[in-house]
């Protein structure tokens, strides 16, 4: 929004999803031929998730664009790919169509993911898990990197580095299809999670009480940088979090979640007008100053969600 005022600003005042934003747009105004996108939605809530994602997609249809797709969320995979090469260790491990391997996915590592996937028809039922840790890439490896974590593992994987094996239309890097053999179907024998239903407790005393929060930046223009006004970023929050207990704070790239909590730990108090109150044990975090502000902030910690922040 605002794009005539978002120009001249400075990265540190938009927020995570907004820089995302800009970054997609400088590189799609080249208008490239081929598009490496690199978790392009990390930052994005699932609104502008879905508009930029749809973007990439016209602009690939239109000017017959390739797309590198890198990313973690396999969601976004099933939505856009045609093809996936799913990689493990530093190694492709399968390659196949996004419809098989959705399908039916060859690759042990493949099947664990997929069995991992939350779903609403597994609640209150069992929810897959891999055991282990990715390997350290500086090692040298003397069989399959995935053997110290695979369910169907033998003996011969610790010691036989696998070669990419041709599967029907797929390929994969696994020592059960050597030769061409397809091997039979792989069990879900993995230990699994359990859903734990939340336990209810009586409401515990407020830890931290905010109340009418509101937060404004001012607006400057010209030369001087004089204020010409005041954008209210944060208006009238107010919320309690007793001890113990987790409020999800959420809404749409920019309306303001992180402004909150950077406002609550006293990050904002020279760059805007901060009025409400945020009582931490009795005291109103608002007003604290040199030593006792360094003491409360002992105890009330941040997370950035931008790590280079």
């Amino acid at each position: 929004p605002e794009p005539e005022r978002r120009i001249d600003e400075y990265p540190f005042r938009l927020s995570g999803g907004q820089k995302q934003r800009v970054m997609i747009a400088m590189t799609l105004a080249c208008e490239p031929d081929f598009l490496i996108a690199d978790e392009p939605t990390t930052a994005l809530d699932v609104t502008i998730q879905a508009q930029i994602l749809d973007l990439l997609e016209q602009l690939q249809r239109e000017q017959c664009m390739g797309l590198l797709l890198i990313t973690h969320d396999l969601a976004v995979v099933s939505g856009m790919a045609q093809q996936v090469a799913l990689m493990y260790a530093g190694q492709i491990v399968e390659v196949a169509s996004a419809a098989e391997f959705f399908a039916a996915p060859k690759h042990p590592y493949a099947r664990a993911l997929l069995r991992a996937l939350p779903d609403t028809a597994k609640r209150g039922g069992a929810l897959a898990a891999i055991a282990g840790t990715v390997p350290a890439l500086w090692q040298e490896f003397s069989g399959c990197r995935f053997a110290p974590r695979c369910e169907r593992v033998m003996d011969v994987c610790h010691h036989t580095l696998p070669e990419m094996e041709r599967c029907g239309a797929s390929s994969v890097r696994c020592l059960l299809y050597r030769d061409g053999a397809v091997p039979a179907a792989l069990a879900d024998s993995a230990e699994p999670l359990r859903y734990a239903a939340p336990r209810a407790e009586a409401p515990a005393q407020a830890l931290l009480e905010v109340r009418d929060l509101s937060v404004r930046f001012p607006i400057r223009k010209g030369l001087l940088q004089r204020v010409s006004g005041a954008f209210t970023a944060v208006g009238g929050v107010s919320f309690d979090i007793p001890a113990g207990r987790t409020l999800a704070l959420v809404g749409e790239s920019g309306c303001g979640k992180t402004t909150t909590g950077k406002a609550i730990v006293q990050l904002l108090r020279d760059i805007a007008a901060i009025e409400g109150r945020a009582l931490w044990e009795g005291r109103n975090l608002f007003e604290l100053q040199g030593p006792a502000l360094r003491d409360a902030r002992r105890d009330v910690q941040i997370i950035f969600q931008d790590p280079y922040a």
